[in-house]
């Protein structure tokens, strides 16, 4: 690919530019994704490849809403991007459009709208026949239907993706449904065995694959082993994820900080606890990243309750559940409501200011 400048073809410089621009942002060198993609651009509009230009906008705006949080910039710039591969009848492109879409808005917080884009992603996709988008959508379409309040229906649609990825061999999508699916839903159901299996699975796969994935699959391992009280196994985890943390990547950051601050819980080190939980909130924060906000408040919440801290962990429960209801994580919801009518039967005595 580093030789494409040398045929002295645009569009082949720009392809290659943009495969390696994608590698770049999935392992954290931000930077450097950032000079591709620019160069692509500027390749693409000079070709006037209408097909190069609508790739570059769905590449652009993954990594403007992932690494620098501009993600109503990055749904008009995908937007366009559609209307682009709409303009020369481009199927494919067309459903990785609708897909891509959705899951920045899944990131940005509107569950509703990333439904409605995976539903037309799936028409396309069974239209074409194309499995791999399939899986894709139903894996997406899946977790959100989890969130909104269909657990059941949403763990159905993540096995059924699996079943497809293993035929299709998309391993970045197959992780995904692994650990933000299978495993997910394993830990809030108290099923923490079976997600370990699950980010068994996932992590030989999200170790090839480098950068934020390998990191967050770790974070849910660590969880998975703490509720298992395995903490020794647990904290050897931790260690070994910084050593994969890529430097320009937040959101990688994040989840170690999480893993850091869910043993510190269970180790009753409460200094530590504070002090990464305050990172990771503000971390995650900058990224304008609701759902995975509300789920680090919630996670800062039982914390606390574990550190007898009831009043604070009742503050940190009660923001969660106002950012779940704000975005319609249904099933999130329900779970904290649990949580406050356990810590409603108790006393609330007082204790350290939260975060």
């Amino acid at each position: 690919m580093e030789n494409a400048p040398g045929f002295g073809r645009a569009d082949v410089e720009c392809e290659a530019l943009l495969l390696l621009g994608d590698i770049d942002q999935r392992q954290g060198r931000a930077a450097e994704a950032h000079r591709r993609f620019a160069e692509a651009q500027r390749l693409a509009a000079q070709t006037g490849n209408a097909f190069l230009r609508s790739k570059v906008a769905f590449v652009f705006s993954a990594l403007i809403a992932d690494f620098d949080a501009q993600h109503d910039r990055a749904i008009d710039t995908l937007r366009v991007g559609i209307a682009t591969a709409e303009e020369i009848d481009d199927a494919p492109l067309v459903a990785e459009g609708h897909l891509r879409l959705a899951a920045i808005l899944s990131i940005h917080g509107d569950l509703a709208a990333a439904e409605t884009e995976l539903r037309r992603c799936l028409e396309l996709a069974r239209d074409l026949g194309s499995h791999r988008v399939e899986a894709e959508a139903t894996s997406w379409l899946g977790m959100i239907t989890y969130h909104r309040g269909d657990p059941e229906e949403g763990e159905r649609l993540c096995r059924q993706a699996r079943q497809w990825f293993e035929r299709t061999g998309d391993t970045y999508f197959q992780v995904q449904n692994l650990v933000r699916g299978l495993a997910l839903f394993a830990l809030a159901d108290d099923r923490p065995d079976e997600a370990e299996a699950w980010l068994r699975e996932a992590v030989p796969v999200a170790l090839q694959i480098g950068g934020w994935v390998v990191v967050e699959a770790y974070r849910y391992l660590v969880e998975a082993l703490v509720a298992q009280e395995r903490l020794d196994d647990a904290s050897e985890l931790v260690a070994f994820a910084a050593r994969n943390l890529p430097e320009e990547d937040a959101y990688a950051r994040s989840s170690l900080l999480m893993a850091e601050a869910i043993v510190a819980t269970a180790t009753g080190e409460a200094a530590t606890a504070t002090t990464a939980f305050t990172e990771a909130l503000r971390l995650v924060e900058e990224l304008d990243m609701p759902l995975e906000l509300a789920d680090a408040r919630m996670a800062l919440g039982l914390s606390l309750r574990a550190f007898g801290d009831l009043t604070g962990a009742r503050a940190e429960l009660e923001r969660a559940r106002t950012m779940f209801v704000r975005i319609g994580a249904t099933t999130r919801r329900d779970a904290i409501d649990r949580e406050l009518e356990e810590l409603m039967e108790g006393p609330a005595p007082a204790g350290p200011s939260t975060v």
